[in-house]
């Protein structure tokens, strides 16, 4: 019995390291922008967004408030906190921003986007594969709404 739960074990194990290694293939993109907004969440709870009509229940998550500052005012510091938070940044133009962060143990890999807009930033932080991230993605997004707050005086 104990060799069969071992080897149950390892399957599972290297089952989660594949889906990882597997959710970096290029098939695998950024929501991106539709219609000058971002894309809106699956069903599944491993997404937050706040643009595209306010998502509804589980994905639906705060805009950044920037105080009265400009999006493009702070645009400089907010890609810097991403970036430090583990956030590799692939698109930015000033007004959209696109990075990839990637957890530690089985590599699997989150999109991350910010849209300016006008005195606040719009987010979505979704998970590649699977269905739940327990939280992961909202964790991640109210992590990064303190420090900027903390940043700019909020």
């Amino acid at each position: 019995m104990l060799k069969i739960a071992s080897i149950l074990a390892v399957a599972i194990v290297v089952s989660y390291i594949g889906l990882g290694w597997w959710s970096h293939f290029p098939r695998f993109v950024a929501g991106g922008l539709v219609s000058g907004k971002l894309t809106r969440c699956p069903g599944s709870p491993n997404c937050v967004c706040s643009d595209i009509d306010r998502n509804e229940g589980q994905n639906d998550i705060s805009q950044f408030t920037l105080n009265g500052k400009a999006a493009a005012e702070v645009w400089p510091l907010v890609r810097q906190i991403v970036r430090e938070h583990g956030g590799r940044v692939y698109i930015d133009t000033g007004s959209y921003l696109h990075a990839i962060f990637v957890s530690p143990i089985f590599r699997f890999a989150d999109d991350f986007e910010l849209r300016a807009d006008g005195n606040s930033i719009q987010v979505r932080s979704a998970s590649r594969v699977g269905y739940s991230d327990l939280g992961v993605n909202r964790k991640r997004v109210e992590r990064i709404r303190v420090e900027i707050l903390a940043e700019i005086g909020g």
